[in-house]
């Protein structure tokens, strides 16, 4: 019968732990490379030319009169940023409930062209401000019953 280095045995051991640790840390790396994903300004968006099978997120507010909804689902609105660059959005399915004029939404989809996205997945973000007055907010605030 064969005698076992314990010698040797716990340093194959060791190896293969570090080695499958290395091997966790890269996958969850890989996993969570979606997850740390950002979104672009309409400024940014505007000043590169992005191919329509790369998917991107553009973040904006939506611009007041531009919301448009047809029979088939699929509603267009525009979104602006900070320097009043202006893209056009068109989303197919569901909207969240607190859409509207002057909200801040963020659109993932892909581009059609430098000035438009088309979306699947709109995520609206939500104001970091308390409202004393409603009336003179220059946010979107819900017509909800009070």
């Amino acid at each position: 019968m064969k005698k076992i280095n314990l010698y040797q045995a716990k340093n194959q051991l060791i190896i293969l732990i570090i080695i499958s640790t290395f091997l966790l840390i890269i996958f969850a790396i890989f996993s969570a490379s979606n997850a740390f994903s950002y979104y672009l300004t309409p400024e940014e968006f505007t000043q590169k030319d992005y191919s329509s099978e790369h998917r991107i997120r553009v973040g904006g507010r939506v611009v007041g009169n531009s919301i448009k909804y047809n029979d088939l689902g699929i509603t267009t609105f525009q979104i602006f940023g900070e320097e009043d660059v202006i893209i056009s959005v068109e989303h197919e399915g569901l909207l969240p409930s607190l859409f509207g004029p002057k909200t801040f939404v963020i659109a993932e989809g892909f581009a059609v062209n430098q000035n438009n996205i088309r979306s699947k997945s709109v995520i609206v973000k939500h104001e970091n401000e308390f409202l004393t007055d409603i009336e003179d907010a220059d946010i979107y605030v819900p017509d909800y019953p009070r």
